[in-house]
């Protein structure tokens, strides 16, 4: 966003309209700082943002080199010269045919900007028999919706110099997929929120600054954000508020986290009466905890005879294990688990660590391996035994590195059956509220512990360190790196945190009576199945390459062979995984849930006749995000009293 010296006329890119898609608040703040400059600080520049950044510039080299083997002719837009001698420059390349252009300046209206890659295909236009459309590289491994709007931009650009409106667009991802996508499936939708947002600038005055919305995505005004949040006392400040749950406290008069902690409405307009009562309740505890050290809380009904909360802390048993994971997610196309930590009890009260380290793709299975095969010894030895976590990314994780590696998918799949994984975040959730603005481990650790020391205190800092380590190892192993030892350090802390978490837990659960409640389980002689020819001819092919870093191509079609063998079952696994997660789950974390539809009930309509079947008829929340679409197959689990 800039205004231009000559005439004052005010421009934007196209990421001015996908910060607004994503934010009101940051555009209008990208605004103020443009008419009003120094009054208000944006963020400094992080190591976690210009780490992302720099792989993103190493992503789209990548690609470029992958369209130069393949077009052979790239045509560059030299960054050298002003913007209007670049687009004249793209113009030229346009009109000249070239198959790819790099780096376009692209113009139309109040709107100019950069495209990463023009793609030369079929089709009439006014440039001759071919036309062009606008690909982009992002560093993501699935396709975003800002991806969208900033392609149909510059496609919209692209349609003043050739006549025409681009019929697709183009993602290459993280993974090198190329996510090609209809444009007139998004243009309706494109149109609507570019006119939304030209109509937000026109009417701009300083003195009407947007609310911030939950979970908005404020890009370099979040210390600014953090610190009006709490001058305002506002609405986002509720843990587990949803967006839309806000705009209607807003829309029924309440703006502040202490005008919903104090208010004595019932009912609000779109809003269940449950789900009011139970923000009120969070509202009220964090009100009443300000200024205090450690936050107020208070244990949720726990229906009877209901796995559900305390009622699903096991006692203790010899083998426990606490387990916490360090991922780079930045590491080549799939992110890199690169540490695997627990902490266990000898003798009862002395705390031992163990540790699993891997810095390469060969590596990380061998640390999987050695992971599984350690804790599956535990396990075998003392089948009472749990392995204590904090959400949902180790057990992911697990499942993940099983299927990708093709390895210990047994062991890992006994673990989950005979419920070893014990999520403490779950247990926290479904049965405590906390005066905590959010309810991560940090959070929840002002209950039960002491602030928290080590160079390492985020996550974000243990992905930078490790990005350092990577670029100068200093160290082969954490006895030798200070980098690793940092993390290292980090990772221990956290396994602690959770021994110290199921501890203080069990207190509370002892407390309050409320007795663990164990699955119901039939026999399992816990027996590995019957390994098949197929699955040991792809064990054979994978072994010949164990250890391998650089493949070669035959090598590496020799590993796609090994793993397309059986790959149905793997992948089959991972449904049914998911689908037994959801089986676990309240109606209101269903929700929450894009695959589901939670909260569902069914209404008093009779079933009615259809054929040779009965359709009957439920109501749920229509402001749930969910991915279903007409005719989608469902499976439906409700209740028998809803």
């Amino acid at each position: 966003m800039r205004r231009t010296k000559e005439s004052g006329t005010l421009i934007f890119s196209p990421s001015d309209l996908t910060t607004y898609l994503e934010s009101p608040f940051s555009s209008w703040m990208d605004r103020f700082a443009l008419e009003f400059p120094g009054e208000i600080e944006s963020d400094e520049e992080d190591e976690a943002a210009e780490l992302i950044q720099t792989k993103g510039m190493d992503h789209e080299k990548k690609v470029l080199e992958g369209l130069k083997k393949e077009f052979k002719d790239i045509e560059t837009i030299e960054a050298e010269g002003n913007f209007e001698s670049r687009h004249a420059a793209t113009l030229t390349a346009m009109k000249n045919g070239a198959p790819v252009i790099y780096q376009a300046a692209l113009k139309r209206e109040s709107f100019l900007g950069y495209a990463d890659f023009l793609v030369k295909v079929p089709g009439r236009s006014k440039l001759g028999d071919f036309h062009y459309e606008a690909w982009d590289s992002k560093l993501a491994r699935s396709t975003k919706p800002y991806f969208v709007i900033q392609l149909l931009a510059y496609s919209e650009m692209l349609e003043s110099i050739q006549g025409i409106f681009p019929q697709s667009i183009t993602v290459v991802l993280g993974t090198g997929e190329r996510k090609s996508l209809r444009s007139n499936d998004f243009s309706s939708y494109y149109a609507s929120l570019k006119k939304r947002f030209l109509e937000f600038h026109s009417s701009f005055d300083r003195n009407q600054r947007p609310r911030i919305q939950k979970n908005e995505e404020i890009r370099n005004w979040s210390e600014y954000a953090a610190q009006l949040i709490i001058e305002t006392d506002d609405l986002s400040q509720v843990a587990n508020i949803r967006s839309s749950q806000q705009r209607k406290l807003e829309r029924a008069g309440i703006t502040t986290l202490t005008a919903l902690a104090n208010t004595k409405l019932k009912q609000i307009p779109g809003l269940e009466a449950a789900t009011l009562a139970k923000l009120k309740r969070q509202a009220r505890l964090q009100h009443e905890s300000r200024g205090f050290k450690k936050p107020k809380y208070e244990i949720l009904d726990h229906p009877e005879d209901q796995r559900t909360g305390l009622r699903l802390l096991p006692p203790p048993s010899s083998g426990d294990v606490y387990f916490d994971m360090e991922g780079y997610p930045l590491f080549e196309d799939q992110g890199l688990e690169y540490l695997f930590g627990a902490i266990y009890l000898e003798k009862k009260k002395d705390q031992k660590f163990i540790d699993f380290w891997a810095h390469n793709r060969a590596n990380e299975k061998k640390a999987f391996e050695g992971w599984i095969d350690w804790v599956y010894s535990r396990f075998k030895a003392d089948p009472a035994m749990h392995i204590y976590h904090y959400a949902a990314y180790e057990v992911t994780a697990m499942r993940k590195l099983s299927t990708q590696h093709a390895t210990r998918e047994f062991e890992v799949d006994q673990l989950l059956k005979a419920e070893a994984f014990i999520d403490l975040f779950k247990i926290v959730s479904q049965s405590l509220v906390v005066g905590e603005a959010n309810y991560s481990i940090k959070s929840i650790e002002h209950l039960y512990a002491q602030k928290r020391d080590g160079d390492v205190k985020k996550a974000s800092d243990s992905i930078v360190e490790y990005a350092k380590y990577l670029m100068s190892p200093d160290g082969a192993t954490w006895e030798t790196s200070k980098i690793l030892k940092g993390i290292r350090d980090y990772n221990e802390i956290d396994c602690i945190s959770t021994l110290k978490l199921t501890d203080w837990l069990r207190d509370v659960q002892k407390e309050s009576k409320l007795a663990f409640i164990s699955a119901q389980k039939g026999d399992d002689e816990r027996a590995p199945p019957e390994v098949t020819p197929a699955a040991q001819m792809a064990e054979q092919l994978l072994l010949d390459l164990d250890g391998k870093l650089e493949l070669t191509e035959d090598e590496r079609v020799q590993k796609l062979l090994a793993e397309l063998i059986e790959f149905h079952k793997r992948e089959a696994k991972q449904y049914w995984w998911k689908y037994f997660d959801w089986l676990t789950h309240t109606h209101e974390e269903l929700t929450q849930e894009s695959d589901c539809i939670g909260d569902i009930q069914r209404t008093a309509k009779k079933p009615s006749p259809d054929k040779r079947s009965l359709i009957a008829e439920y109501r749920f929340d229509p402001s749930q995000e969910v991915k279903f679409k007409n005719e989608s197959e469902c499976r439906l689990f409700i209740d028998q009293d809803r």
